[in-house]
């Protein structure tokens, strides 16, 4: 109002114009004005501050009334400026010369804080202290820190510097540690309605308490950012100002947006996707969109572990907590916790440009999968479909062990397709726990793989497409390894390792020896991963030798392999006329 009187017409922001003049009128930020009353009052105020908190949250307003405050003529007992005095107006007004305020965003380089330096020597012109306020102090360059930090170690007697910062992580450690830090945080949105509520009353508007709710959420913790929406809100005001109107104005994104979205996520069907189109089209960002689900859902999740009781702290309307309360164990408890998990994660990516189709898509996909789990399969058996699982034809039902029947051909084998046989769950439990440990590559080539027993004997059925695991378990020294688990499980029993028509059984060869023996069944010409010995024992030529075991891979490697369905192929140099084959290694020697 006072901007009102020194020009004709000119328009004051309400931010401004309701601006606390008097340390009682900071809302939400009670202990930071305790300490620093009481330190100015006791006469010992620090030589330098740093405010640092969320945007709007009242730092520079408070640098202000600190200024008034060391420079009043007349402070009150209550630890307050008079407000009357020629300081405290000079002050109000922005025409005090012992008070400079600096903006570090534009004023950032160094030959500005060396003229900032040429002139803090200087005394005072007409008050106590000479006051630097220095705002988004984070902005300044390195070479700007460094020029002011001995000046700030050690400023003159009647010199005060008070930086402030939404990001106090920017600011340098030798800079921090020569301020005493205060922090400002976000103001509760209760606290941002009421006085949203006083201001929008005295501005001549008559709002329902939704309203100035929905304001009080959207300024998100910033009393600046909420006194300009009530703003925006009050130059439409005609007549009988809705919920609605209010809603239209910020472009979507409100909680009751938010609430029949879920509703409709969570009906399932092409409408949650319908509705979130249409918010992005009214102007909501990706960004808003995933907050707002964040929020909604971690209120609800709230609600539904631990009762009505969380009600009393979280920021709601009558209506917010009501639907809250009645729609908290619509959803499974660990779905809510997955859909905070993807919107936080979402947030993220929003922020760096997520287009609003992808977004969408996504949320309405993740709910989607939340309302129909995929079934979950047997621990300690592979993540393959049907089709992958390998039967060992001719094994009876374990629960029918000492009666062997051999089965009968069905449709599905004469075409060739095998059906799946009767697996049992893995003999050796808890000790592929302490295999991963030691020998985490074999550890995983026998969780890939069916077991199957009968009369004494465990088949290891790998399927084909793990046709790597089936290699690894090749060795002696895995041999060795697989017989003394199969052994300790199950007693005295043969092992068969097979992988489709390639198997091998599994004595209990001697420990380090790395020979592989040879399978039962001739591999087809070019189309083993390895090439065997023939069953004379001879071997052909260099190209059908066999090569030394196949080597461990690592982790990284296990699981690309598995994850595109792919073979590790060993590439060696054939014999030429450079290089000819000794009588030997043809085996004629």
């Amino acid at each position: 109002m006072e901007g009102r009187k020194r020009g004709e017409g000119m328009h004051i922001s309400l931010y401004r114009r309701y601006r606390p003049q008097r340390f009682s009128e900071v809302l939400g930020q009670d202990t930071a004005v305790a300490v620093l009353k009481k330190e100015i009052t006791t006469g010992s105020p620090g030589h330098a501050y740093l405010f640092s908190g969320p945007r709007g949250s009242g730092k520079t307003t408070v640098a202000r009334l600190v200024a008034k405050l060391l420079n009043c003529t007349d402070p009150g007992e209550d630890g307050e400026p008079c407000g009357q005095c020629d300081n405290c107006r000079a002050i109000t007004g922005g025409d005090s010369l012992d008070v400079i305020e600096i903006d570090g965003a534009s004023n950032r380089g160094i030959d500005e804080v060396r003229e900032l330096k040429e002139h803090v020597c200087l005394a005072p012109f007409s008050s106590r202290y000479k006051i630097y306020i220095i705002d988004e102090v984070h902005m300044l360059t390195d070479h700007a820190f460094n020029a002011l930090l001995k000046t700030l170690e050690e400023p003159p007697v009647s010199v005060v510097f008070i930086m402030a910062t939404t990001e106090p992580h920017k600011v340098p450690v030798t800079i921090r540690s020569r301020c005493q830090h205060i922090p400002f945080h976000r103001i509760a949105s209760a606290v941002i309605a009421s006085l949203v509520r006083d201001i929008g009353e005295q501005e001549g508007a008559s709002f329902d308490d939704a309203v100035y709710w929905e304001i009080a959420r959207q300024g998100d913790g910033s009393m600046r950012d909420a006194l300009s929406l009530l703003e925006q809100a009050l130059s439409l005001k005609e007549g009988d100002f809705s919920l609605q109107t209010v809603r239209t104005l910020f472009g979507g994104g409100s909680r009751r947006d938010m609430e029949l979205l879920m509703d409709a996520l969570l009906e399932g069907g092409a409408e949650g996707l319908v509705r979130i189109q249409t918010l992005f089209s009214s102007g909501l960002t990706p960004e808003r969109l995933m907050e707002g689900m964040f929020v909604l859902c971690r209120d609800m999740w709230s609600v539904a572990k631990w009762g009505d009781k969380v009600l009393a702290v979280l920021p709601l309307g009558e209506d917010e907590a009501a639907y809250v309360r009645d729609n908290a164990n619509a959803w499974e408890t660990d779905s809510l916790w997955k859909a905070m998990e993807f919107s936080a994660s979402m947030i993220g990516r929003s922020r760096m440009g997520l287009k609003s189709d992808v977004a969408g898509g996504l949320l309405s996909g993740f709910f989607e999968s939340l309302r129909k789990p995929a079934p979950s399969k047997p621990a300690g058996l592979d993540k393959t479909s049907d089709q992958d699982v390998i039967p060992v034809p001719g094994l009876e039902n374990p629960d029918k062990a000492g009666k062997h029947e051999t089965p009968q051909k069905s449709a599905e084998e004469k075409t060739g397709t095998k059906a799946p046989g009767k697996e049992t769950t893995t003999p050796w439990g808890d000790s592929l726990e302490t295999m991963e440990g030691s020998d985490p590559q074999l550890a995983a080539a026998l969780l890939c793989a069916e077991v199957y027993v009968e009369d004494g004997t465990v088949t290891i059925a790998v399927p084909e497409s793990n046709r790597f695991a089936y290699e690894l378990l090749k060795p002696g020294k895995a041999r060795s390894c697989v017989h003394s688990l199969a052994r300790d499980a199950l007693g005295d029993i043969s092992v068969t390792v097979c992988c489709g028509d390639r198997s091998f059984a599994v004595s209990d060869p001697v420990t380090g020896d790395d020979s592989e023996g040879s399978e039962v069944a001739d591999p087809e010409p070019g189309g083993p991963l390895f090439e065997s010995v023939s069953k004379s024992g001879r071997r052909q030529s260099r190209r059908e030798e066999k090569p030394p075991a196949a080597r461990p891979v690592n982790g990284a490697v296990q699981e690309v392999v598995s994850l595109f369905n792919a073979d590790i192929l060993t590439v060696r140099e054939e014999a030429g006329e450079e290089h000819p084959v000794s009588e030997e290694e043809n085996g004629d020697g």
